[in-house]
């Protein structure tokens, strides 16, 4: 019985095709050519059509563009019981893939099904160009020199795997990128990496484009062979003057053992940085942190263990702390706002309560507070938070979707500002829509919400805006949406929850009045209509 070949036609140009590929079609019985739909001609059929000998027969395998994995499983197996009758008969197959077989290739797919159900199956492959260096090429960039590292991103959509791979450096492949252009384009923003970012779309293909500037992209569909390749920086030049190693940094360093330093460093802008936290960060041997964070106080690293990190790798980032401490080494463990707000301290206790740590032996552990996001989106919308508040994160990675909604319930029947964390991500985005429909039952479509993206840091946006409108703005991981109570009020761009002042004093004279009934107020704000509050 003849073997299965699996053919790799590169990219999409034909002069790309390798002569084993060449010589195999032209040696086959049947062309096996995988399709997303019974009306589309397959690209890898395109490339390699003046090499199919005219006796060949075309297989034409349906295998649609779809994350159902029930249809996908029953589409492989019917392509590879497909093949198999043709492989039975005697007949030379060569399976037609785009690009190369071993990467990403839904030939394994067929390969594997064939196997499992035919296990006396024979597959060969014959290995392709591939994209990433296909479009490389036509950008005329080396993917890698020296000691680069290269990453393949797959899924685009997925803003961790992105992190995990800037945090690596060298070369990033940002795959799949044509559903989730405009979300790579925010996400590279936010990171102030768009500028190291290449696109190149249909390379190599009729239609070739190369977008060097991908805010030419903002608003635009873009076909589905299209890929980024981020090259991401070694080291740059700080934006601003270097902030001076303090002298009185010395003395935060342990006189035995080592130190950790849980620091949070604020919003994001360097005037936000506490006086403690930048002494910590000097005074520390090694820094540990969210690829982003990094990035964020890159003019204090110089000269430091750089250790880097992705979202979801918060366990990680706390055991290399400790470790790195238990070696002698002073080490900051950096959170953005405050490090006991969703933030490092408590994952670090954890490890070190899991291995017996005690308090006074080493290593030596300090929380330094930082002003924390909710705190920081208060101050650029006026005064929402001057009356009871709280905070609830509408991650549910950690905490169970249930617990989540009965927070909720709770913070919008009883009246308090609150502040939602994490509202939404690529993936999810059913929770802030919940959380709206909560408030909702208990109070006005029309309360005040205000939503600050990337607060007090470089590309901040700031709005204002009504309970029932939320769905209308761009809401991502870096945005935190504060809804206000009955009380709270807007006032000429301003986002402001009265405490009672009005009631109790004449706010021209200070004087205390006589009674507490609320009085009719002047301007384009009403009075709030919660309790008085007795401090001065």
């Amino acid at each position: 019985m003849n073997p299965l070949w699996i053919v790799s036609v590169g990219p999409g140009r034909p002069e790309w095709m390798t002569l084993e590929a060449v010589e195999r079609i032209q040696a086959c019985d049947v062309v096996a050519v995988p399709q997303p739909r019974a009306e589309e001609h397959s690209l890898a059929e395109r490339v390699a059509e003046k090499f199919i000998p005219k006796t060949s027969e075309r297989l034409y395998l349906e295998l649609p563009m779809s994350y159902d994995v029930t249809l996908l499983e029953t589409r492989w197996k019917e392509a590879a019981e497909a093949v198999w009758q043709r492989m039975k008969a005697g007949k030379q197959v060569a399976l037609l893939v785009l690009g190369d077989a071993s990467l990403f290739g839904t030939s394994a797919y067929i390969a594997g099904e064939l196997k499992a159900a035919h296990p006396e199956a024979v597959i060969e492959v014959t290995p392709g160009v591939i994209s990433p260096t296909a479009c490389a090429a036509r950008l005329g960039l080396p993917l890698a020199t020296g000691n680069q590292n290269v990453t393949i991103v797959p899924d685009s959509e997925l803003p961790d795997q992105m992190d995990r791979a800037i945090a690596m450096g060298g070369t990033v492949i940002l795959m799949k990128i044509s559903r989730s252009l405009q979300h790579v384009i925010r996400h590279l923003e936010e990171r102030d990496l768009l500028q190291h970012a290449r696109v190149v779309i249909r390379g190599g293909q009729p239609g070739e484009r190369i977008v060097t500037d991908l805010r030419e992209l903002r608003g635009e569909n873009i076909p589905y062979m299209s890929l980024a390749i981020l090259k991401v920086p070694e080291t740059s030049e700080p934006e601003e003057m270097p902030i001076e190693p303090l002298a009185a940094a010395a003395p935060l360093r342990p006189k035995t053992g080592g130190k950790v330093f849980l620091v949070g460093f604020g919003p994001g802008h360097r005037e936000h940085l506490t006086y403690r936290a930048r002494q910590a960060i000097l005074a520390s041997d090694v820094v540990v942190g969210y690829v982003t964070y990094l990035n964020l106080i890159k003019e204090l690293l110089p000269g430091k263990e750089i250790v880097r990190g992705g979202m979801t790798e918060e366990v990680s980032r706390a055991v290399t702390a400790v470790e790195k401490a238990r070696e002698g080494k002073v080490v900051s463990l950096i959170s953005s706002g405050d490090a006991g707000i969703y933030g490092m301290a408590a994952p670090t206790y954890e490890v070190l309560m899991e291995a017996g740590w005690t308090p006074g032996e080493p290593p030596e552990v300090e929380v330094v507070p930082g002003v924390t996001a909710i705190s920081a989106v208060s101050s650029v919308l006026g005064a929402p938070l001057a009356h009871d508040f709280c905070a609830i994160s509408l991650s549910d990675l950690l905490t169970p979707w249930e617990v989540i909604e009965k927070r909720l319930e709770a913070a919008a029947s009883s009246d308090l500002i609150t502040g939602l964390y994490n509202p939404k991500s690529g993936r999810r985005t059913q929770q802030l829509m919940r959380a709206q429909e909560i408030f909702l039952k208990h109070r006005s479509p029309k309360t005040p919400v205000g939503i600050v993206k990337s607060c007090l840091r470089k590309r901040q946006v700031v709005d204002i805006t009504t309970l029932d409108r939320i769905q209308e703005f761009d809401i991502g991981m870096l945005t935190t949406v504060l809804i206000g109570n009955s009380s709270t009020v807007t006032y000429k761009g301003l986002m402001v929850t009265p405490r009672g002042y009005k009631r109790k004093y004449d706010l021209k004279t200070a004087e205390v009045k006589s009674g507490l009934n609320p009085s009719p107020v002047g301007g384009d704000w009403s009075l709030g209509r919660g309790k008085e509050d007795p401090s001065p």
